[in-house]
């Protein structure tokens, strides 16, 4: 059984690859969120979603090929993305329990 850890609302993950594993700053312990599975797969649905919505919205903006559409994209991706990581992490962080990872 992983042993469970106090105080984890401080732990930073915004250099975490995923929202679901990183290192504690005080003591280098992997750490995890017990059962993130589901919220692993809900994340890459999101993933293209956010792609197809931000390609959608951009390429009518942006009837023809340009730069500045291929830059809004990128920056429409980069902003919805970065919504829909922190909800999993306001999610994460309210309904599952941080543990340290084997």
């Amino acid at each position: 059984m992983p042993q469970l850890l106090a105080g984890h609302r401080g732990v930073a993950i915004g250099r975490a690859g995923l929202p679901d594993r990183f290192h504690c700053p005080h003591c280098q312990c992997r750490l995890r969120y017990e059962k993130a599975t589901g919220v692993l797969v809900v994340l890459a649905m999101a993933m293209a979603g956010v792609g197809y919505g931000a390609f959608g919205i951009v390429g009518w903006l942006f009837p023809s090929r340009t730069d500045p559409r291929d830059m809004l994209l990128v920056g429409v991706v980069m902003a919805g993305w970065m919504l829909v990581v922190s909800a999993a992490v306001r999610f994460l962080r309210a309904r599952r329990k941080l543990v340290a990872a084997r």
